[in-house]
Parts: C-alpha cells; sequence; structure tokens
C-alpha cells in the first residue's frame, strides 16, 4: 500500500491512539463499544460510500483486480463489476489517498470535493482537509485543479503538483497533464518547475503552460506565475496584455506583469516576451561577461554566455551594460524618419513608434539601413574626444565608448568643454565645406547628405575632389586644417635600380621620399627580391601592371638545430647555404601558429643573425621541424611590433609572385602574404595581380577603413584574403582563382574574414579553392555585407558561417557547384554561436549537399532565395535547405526546388535534431523528390507554403 507521507503521522482516529490521549470515562465507553470499519461503509446498488468517524480519519481507494477501501489502515474490497461509483465523506480534518486505475483517468478537485473518474469507475472524496491522487498505474491522466475564494498557492512539476489554501490542500502525483484554476477570488500565485529534459513555457495574461516530454501543467487566471526551468535546453514565451505592461529581464529570470497578472521565466536559455496593444516598456539587463544588444523597431535581443532575452513589439526599449565583460549593441532604424542620439553613457535609437536605449555599452553602431530621412548626433564628453566622418559613416569615441553611425542623412558630433579632434573626409562628389558658428559642416553633393562637427576645438577636413569647395571657413576659436590633394612627389625607381641589393633599389626608391610620402613608380620588368619593401605613411607604390613583376627567389630552408623563441637574435642551422646577409625570412615549425619574419644581418658557421630579437611569442624547436624559409611577403607595411599604424599606402599596378614551391611542406603556409598590411589605416591595394604564393595572397590585420578592389589572386596555398581585426575595409572586384593551391589542412578560403566589424565583401569572384569560397570566419564578426559575389566549384561551402557571426547580410550572390554546401556552417558554436544574420536574394543551385545548412543558434533569417538542383553528391539524400539544432529561424519566400533544371532535393525544408521554434512562411518547395516540408519541432510553425508538409511523428 502506498500511502502519502503526511498521512502516516500519529492520528486520533485509531481505537489504541483513543486509549492513550483520551479521560478515563471515554476509554470505559470505547471498550465496550469497539470501532469497526464495516459501520463507516455502506452499499447502495453499486454504490460504495465510506463514511469518516468522530476523530481524524485516513481514507486510502486503490485497485488491483478489485477496488479497495481503507479506512484508518483497515481495508475492504470490492469486485469491480459489483461498483461503478464510490463516495469517501470526510470531514475537515481527515486526509484522502486516491489511486488511479490502469486507464486513462481524469481527476477534478475543488476545497469541496474530489473525483477520480475512470473507464467503469468514479470516486468521489467530500469535504477532506488534504486529498492526495496517485496516478501511477498506468494510462494517460489529467487532473483538473479549483481553487477557493481566498489565498491560494499551486506548485507544480512533472511528479508532483499541489493547490493548497485556507482549509485545504490536494496533491496529484505522476499526472501527464495538470490544469489548476484561480477563479474565485483571492490573491493567488503558481510555481511551476520543469524536469532535467527539454521544456517550453507559455505564459499569457490569463493562463500559462509549462510543457515537456509527456507531461504539461497549465495554470489559469492566477494572479502571479512564475516558471523555473529544470536541465535540458528550455525556452519561454511570455505575452502580455491588451493594457499596459512591463518587461523586466536579466540573464536568470524575465518578469512581463501588467494590471492583474504577472508572468516569471527563471533560467530558461531563452526567453521571448511579445508586446501587441497597450504602451509596453521593457528592461534587459546584461551578465557579468560579454554581452550582446541587436535592436531593430520589431525586435530588441540582449543575448550573453547562457541566456537570450527578447523584447519583440515593445514599444520603449532600455538595455543595460552594467553587469561587467566587454558589451556591444548593434541598432538599426525603421523604414520612416529616425533619430539616433549617443553619449558617452547611452544610445538611443527612435522612431515613429518605436524607442531603443543601450546603456553603458561599450560600443554602440547604429544602422540607417532601411530608408526615410535618419539623423543622428553624437554628444561628446568633458574629457578628450574623438569625431571622424567619413560618407560613409561615422565614430564618436572618448574614454570608455565608442559610437558608430551609417547612412544617416544628417550627422552632427557636438564637442564639449574637452580638448576635441575632429577629422572629418569627403565623398566621391563634389562636396562644400562651410564654417559658421564653431560648426564645420560638409554638404555632400550630389547625395545632400549633411555631416557636421560642432565645437571641436581642432578640426581637419580631407578635400580630395578637384570640385570641392570652401565657403566662410575662418572662423575664430576653431584650428580648421583644409588638406587638399596638392602636387605629389613622385620618384621613378628605375633611377634606383640595383641588382645586387637585396630589394633591387627599390626601398632605397621609397625611402627617398619626403616625410608626407609620395608615389614611388617601378619600372617595367621581372624584378626578384631577396628582401620584401615596407611602405610608411602617405606612399604609393605603382608598377605597370602586368609589366611590373616583383617576385621571390627560388626556395631556400634549412632546419634549426638548437630550440629558439622570443628574444632570441639569432638561430643555429643544420646549413646556412643559400642563404645571404640581407635576405628576409620565416621562422616556423609545425603546430606553431606564430612566425617569426626577419631579416639576416650576419652569417657565420650554423648560424644566422636577425635584425632584431624575435618579438612574437612562440616556440621553434628541431621536434617540430623548426626551420628558417625565405618566405616574406614582397610588399609590407611596419610589423605590429615595430611601429604604431601606417596611414594611407597604396599598393597598385603591379604583379607579384611567389615563385610557390610545390613540393614544400603543407604546413608552412602559415608564412606570410605576399601582400602583408598590418595595422594599415585608410590603404588600398588595387589593380594588382597576386600568384603563386607559399603563403596567402593579400592580408590585411588590426587595422581600419582600408580597400582591396580590382585585384586577381591565382595559385596561393593560404588564403586568398584574409581580413583579420579590421573595421570598416572593403573588398570590391576581386578575382580569386585556386586558393588552397597543392596543400592540405585547414587552410585555402577565397575570401576570409575574421574578428571584424562592418567589412563589405562585393563583386567579386571566387573559383576553385581549396576549402570555402566566401567565409565570415568568426571571432564575433560584426556587422558586414557580402553582396553581388560568385563562388563556384570550390572544395568545401560557397559560404561558410563560423563561430559568433553576428548581424551579417548575404545578399545577391551565386553560390554553385561547390563541394559541400552552398551555405553552410550558419549556426555553428563558439561564445553565442550565429545569430541574427540574413541570407537574402541569393543564388544556390547544384551544390553537393544541401543549399544552405542551418546547424545551430538563433534568430537568423534566410529569405527569397532561389535554393535548386542541390544534392549532387547523391540525389534525393539532401534537402534544399535544412535546419538542425536550431531555434527562431525565419525561413520566408523562398523558391526551393521548384523551376530547376533537374529534381534532386530531397525536400525543399527539413528539420533535424532539436530544432524549433523555427518560422517557415510563404515557400514554394513544391519540386522536391518526397516532399516541400518535413518538420520535426513542435512549435515550429509552417504556413501558407506550396509543397506538402510531414510531420515527424
Amino acid at each position: 500500500m502506498r500511502m502519502h507521507p503526511d498521512s502516516r503521522r500519529p492520528r486520533r482516529s485509531g481505537l489504541g491512539q483513543r486509549l492513550s490521549i483520551e479521560p478515563l470515562e471515554s476509554r470505559l465507553l470505547l471498550a465496550v463499544s469497539p470501532w469497526s470499519i464495516d459501520d463507516q461503509i455502506t452499499v447502495e446498488g453499486t454504490h460504495l460510500t465510506v463514511r469518516s468517524t468522530d476523530g481524524e480519519d485516513a481514507f486510502e481507494f486503490a485497485t488491483d483486480g478489485e477496488y479497495r477501501v481503507t479506512l484508518n489502515g483497515v481495508s475492504r474490497q470490492f469486485a469491480v463489476d459489483s461498483i461503478d461509483e464510490i463516495t469517501l465523506i470526510a470531514g475537515e480534518d481527515d486526509t484522502v489517498v486516491l489511486h488511479d486505475t490502469a486507464g486513462n483517468d481524469t481527476i477534478y478537485a475543488d476545497p469541496a470535493e474530489t473525483r477520480l473518474v475512470a473507464d467503469g469507475l468514479t470516486v468521489v472524496a467530500t469535504g477532506a482537509g488534504e486529498v492526495t491522487v496517485v496516478a501511477d498505474a498506468g494510462g494517460i491522466d489529467e487532473a483538473y485543479l479549483n481553487d477557493s475564494a481566498g489565498d491560494d498557492v499551486f506548485t507544480g512539476s512533472p511528479d508532483v503538483s499541489t493547490l493548497s489554501g485556507d482549509g485545504f490542500a490536494f496533491r496529484v502525483e505522476s499526472v501527464e497533464y495538470v490544469h489548476a484554476y484561480a477563479r474565485s477570488g483571492g490573491n493567488d500565485r503558481a510555481e511551476i518547475s520543469g524536469s532535467d529534459a527539454d521544456e517550453l513555457f507559455v505564459g499569457r495574461e490569463t493562463w500559462s503552460r509549462l510543457s515537456g516530454e509527456n507531461y504539461a501543467i497549465r495554470v489559469k487566471f492566477f494572479g502571479e506565475v512564475v516558471a523555473y526551468a529544470g536541465g535540458g535546453s528550455d525556452h519561454a514565451r511570455i505575452y502580455d496584455s491588451a493594457g499596459d505592461d512591463y518587461l523586466s529581464a536579466t540573464p536568470e529570470s524575465a518578469t512581463l506583469s501588467g494590471r492583474g497578472f504577472s508572468n516569471a521565466a527563471v533560467g530558461f536559455d531563452s526567453v521571448t516576451a511579445y508586446a501587441s496593444r497597450g504602451f509596453d516598456c521593457a528592461e534587459l539587463v546584461d551578465s557579468a561577461g560579454n554581452d550582446v544588444l541587436h535592436g531593430t523597431p520589431a525586435q530588441t535581443t540582449l543575448y550573453g554566455s547562457g541566456y537570450i532575452n527578447r523584447a519583440d513589439g515593445f514599444d520603449v526599449v532600455n538595455a543595460y551594460a552594467r553587469g561587467g565583460g566587454y558589451d556591444i549593441a548593434n541598432l538599426h532604424d525603421s523604414a520612416g524618419d529616425d533619430r539616433y542620439i549617443g553619449t558617452s553613457e547611452w544610445g538611443k535609437l527612435l522612431g515613429e513608434d518605436y524607442f531603443i536605449r543601450a546603456k553603458l555599452f561599450d560600443s554602440v553602431h547604429a544602422y540607417a539601413d532601411s530608408g526615410g530621412n535618419d539623423e543622428a548626433e553624437l554628444r561628446g564628453t568633458a574629457g578628450a574626444d574623438s569625431f571622424e566622418s567619413r560618407s560613409t559613416h561615422s565614430w564618436l569615441r572618448g574614454a570608455g565608448y565608442e559610437h558608430r553611425v551609417g547612412g544617416f542623412d544628417f550627422v552632427q558630433a557636438k564637442a564639449s568643454v574637452g580638448v576635441d579632434e575632429a577629422l572629418v573626409y569627403d565623398s566621391d562628389g563634389t562636396d562644400t565645406l562651410t564654417v559658421e558658428e564653431r560648426c564645420v559642416t560638409l554638404t555632400e553633393d550630389p547625395s545632400g547628405t549633411v555631416r557636421r562637427a560642432q565645437g571641436f576645438n581642432v578640426v581637419t577636413a580631407r578635400l580630395s575632389e578637384e570640385g570641392d569647395q570652401t565657403v566662410d571657413v575662418a572662423e575664430p576659436g576653431i584650428a580648421l586644417v583644409v588638406e587638399r590633394p596638392g602636387a605629389e612627389t613622385t620618384i621613378y625607381a628605375s633611377a634606383f635600380l640595383d641588382s645586387s641589393d637585396p630589394a633591387w633599389g627599390f626601398q632605397a626608391a621609397i625611402d627617398a621620399l619626403p616625410e608626407e610620402g609620395g608615389v614611388v613608380v617601378l619600372p617595367e620588368g621581372t624584378f626578384t627580391l631577396r628582401q620584401g619593401l615596407v611602405l610608411r605613411d602617405g606612399v604609393t607604390l605603382r608598377g605597370a601592371g602586368e609589366k611590373t613583376i616583383l617576385e621571390r627567389p627560388d626556395h631556400v630552408e634549412t632546419r634549426l638545430t638548437v630550440t629558439a623563441a622570443t628574444g632570441a637574435t639569432f638561430v643555429q642551422v643544420e646549413s646556412t647555404k643559400g642563404f645571404t646577409v640581407g635576405d628576409d625570412i620565416a621562422i616556423l615549425a609545425y603546430g606553431q601558429s606564430a612566425v617569426a619574419c626577419h631579416t639576416i644581418v650576419k652569417i657565420e658557421s650554423g648560424k644566422l643573425y636577425l635584425d632584431s630579437p624575435i618579438a612574437v611569442v612562440g616556440t621553434y624547436a628541431p621536434v617540430a621541424t623548426a626551420s628558417v624559409v625565405n618566405y616574406f611577403p614582397l610588399v609590407r607595411t611596419a610589423w605590429y611590433y615595430e611601429a604604431g599604424s601606417t596611414a594611407d599606402v597604396v599598393v597598385e599596378d603591379l604583379t607579384l609572385d611567389g615563385n610557390l614551391d610545390e613540393l614544400s611542406e603543407a604546413w608552412r603556409l602559415a608564412s606570410p602574404a605576399l601582400i602583408h598590411l598590418e595595422k594599415a589605416v585608410d590603404g588600398a591595394v588595387r589593380n594588382v595581380t597576386v600568384r603563386e604564393s607559399n603563403g596567402g595572397g593579400i592580408y590585411l590585420t588590426g587595422g581600419h577603413d582600408n580597400r582591396i578592389e580590382n585585384v586577381t589572386i591565382e595559385k596561393v596555398r593560404g588564403h586568398g584574403i584574409l581580413v583579420n581585426v579590421e573595421a570598416d575595409a572593403v573588398i570590391s572586384g576581386a578575382t580569386i582563382r585556386q586558393a588552397g593551391y597543392a596543400t592540405r589542412g585547414d587552410s585555402g578560403d577565397g575570401i576570409l574574414v575574421a574578428g571584424s566589424s562592418d567589412v563589405i565583401v562585393e563583386n567579386s569572384l571566387v573559383v576553385g579553392s581549396r576549402r570555402h569560397g566566401l567565409h565570415p570566419g568568426g571571432d564575433l564578426n560584426r556587422g558586414g555585407l557580402w553582396i553581388n559575389n560568385v563562388s563556384r566549384n570550390n572544395g568545401d561551402n560557397g559560404f561558410h558561417f563560423c563561430f559568433d557571426n553576428f548581424d551579417i547580410l548575404v545578399t545577391g550572390n551565386v553560390l554553385e557547384d561547390n563541394g559541400r554546401y552552398g551555405v553552410g556552417g550558419l549556426g555553428l558554436g563558439g561564445s553565442f554561436a550565429d545569430m541574427f544574420n540574413t541570407v537574402a536574394d541569393n543564388l544556390i543551385r547544384g551544390n553537393a549537399r544541401e543549399g544552405i545548412l542551418v546547424n545551430g543558434g538563433s534568430d537568423n533569417a534566410i529569405y527569397r532565395n532561389t535554393v535548386v538542383d542541390n544534392s549532387l553528391r547523391r540525389t534525393g539524400d539532401f534537402s534544399g535547405i535544412l535546419l538542425v539544432n536550431c531555434t527562431f529561424v525565419l525561413v520566408a519566400d523562398n523558391t526551393i526546388g521548384t523551376g530547376g533544371s533537374r529534381t534532386t532535393q530531397k525536400f525543399g525544408v527539413s528539420e533535424y535534431g532539436t530544432a524549433n521554434d523555427n518560422l517557415i512562411v510563404g515557400n514554394d518547395a513544391s519540386g522536391n523528390l518526397e516532399g516541400g516540408f518535413y518538420i520535426t519541432g513542435i512549435t515550429t510553425i509552417v504556413a501558407d507554403n506550396v509543397g506538402s508538409v510531414q510531420f515527424e511523428i
């Protein structure tokens, strides 16, 4: 017999218990009038009634082949076919335990009575103070619990649920579906707890539900509801009322409340709060780690390690980054007129019906990319602030804060009382610069965009176009410097030619330029350099296109005999044969990512002396096949440890040949690129051909506002173009063939962008890369636009996302005939996984596997793509779009399988694994082999599509 623990406490209902506590007269009476259960039982036809005694009684009902009723430990059995209704009449001090049947049972309970309804049997318990129903006999059972007119408390979990108030308590155990109602009055509270499995909590004004595998708990009309997540992957959706509501969300919990209701979700992996009518406000608070805010007029999301909080449709959202870490925010405007205001403490973006404020974030980016007439105002501090403004974007930076605004029609930066500086660049059009009342204003023509620096002590305006005008630029109190293109110093390097010099005299020509720089024109011819050219501020290196070739010499290599490490001034080697003083070299070892690049200044037997101590952090051991090899950039800026940034360098109209040695071990591709610009600012590489590099083609790292334009890169063992930890770089019109040539291992992307922000890759062609064609490589790539590119015949993916890509737009591309996916890796891991990325308006066809693979992450969007003729590796094995272990992915208005040249794809869209909560709408997927859609997520929404839908059973 199974009893609730509370029913085992000492009671006064048994004979022995009465003798121990009652006076002598009563004991004498009992001795002559013994208690009997049969006196408490009556049977009328098929109706059995059990009544309580005068004391505290314990009732129990169970079934195990026959019906058994127990009162105070004494039982009676009845044949199942003889009874169809049992009534237990208890007192307020009595307890009742009911056991279910093996079938599907329903429990109804209120303070007056509890009813267990089974197939052919109804058990009613009335008047009891405590009732427990144990539903572990089998079947799918359901319970309906009703409150009293007083203040009641409900607690629910997959195993046990209770409802209690003044004078009553219900408890149900092992019931699959529990419904609790608070419709009788009072201030009622419900607490629901999840299991170790995956769960979904839905909270609404009048009802809330926590559900998981094989169970659901719903509470209705409770004034306060708190849901606690268990283990597993747990998510919450909470909805507002028709009135004014308020959301408060932290990494630990989120509460949405309004008049008469409050829904809280505690410990959930993600919480999405939905606002509709009324004036609704949200407050989002960060964690102690690094957090990211993404805001649009429709939805604002704050997320970090272990949590995602979304505010959908709220009129006002305030987000706070006061917990610590490095926190960033990206805010996007509406299609109407919007305004952004940024201060040292906060940045806010607002429009006609929305308001988003990011407070105490380290970096806030605001994008006016949706239309309308948009304005931005940036306010400085009492300290030293700097304003930098370009035709595409502007920055205001100071101690502990930065704002970047892009695409705004009017941008104004206001200085305060500190020593503030502004740098304003003109556009490609004909611009006008005016000064009035301590305001320096640049008006762009023909766009009409206005950019203004107000109250800055020092303003520099760079006017590069001949048609730019200045009006009334004499203004007291402003140190205004107007920089115009002047007569550049041009040096023809043919006058410096010296075949005995490691750099053919070209470095001497560069060094001969004045401090402000100038142009060095290289002659026609092929020149084998033993030492790369180093550019400084303001230097343009110009050749004659294909007629000027700089090449690396034949391969020379030797192994180290003694370990070298950071700080070493020489290396000991097996042989110095083939090396000459003045040679640039690379010191590298297997498994060691750091490459030490130096110049040989002296050679002794078995020793090569370096121009400076090894500065990079690395260890080069013979056991790791450490080597010295004559790999070096043919053109570079200073290494990061040698100097600060290098500004305004240009490399143009050149051909660079790395003299590739295909027999060299593949791991040596860690060596530098042929063009290697570190910490470059406003640099450009254009009209250049790079070929046959033992390392990469063109690398940018650690700089900003650099451009790579109209370049051709062929047969390089590393990546064609690498952009690493850069901001606002542009790659345009690049042609890259056979990146990762003659190698193996983890390299060989056509274009790889890593750890960077707001990089544009446009109008480029990538063909035949060993690995991926186009690759935003993670490490929190922030923002960015990949538009109108072609990526085909690459070994892996045409376009590959990676860890922690955030807010990237991929649009207008052709991704075809690739060895794995057209788009792959979207949603991969890292601190957050890929989030808020958009893949739209692309042609994705003829790839070996799926056209688009989403394998994790959340909040990504896939729309208006044409995804056809994929799954060429094995016809019918792969779908057009596959969603794996991902949530909150929008798949909308795509053409998937329809209109292709052949029918090859399994489904149009398939879900797999833990994929759930996705929105799949408006797609045409009628042209696939096994159907349009295969759905596994129980809360995924599929609507308004063309093509059959199959749900996993």
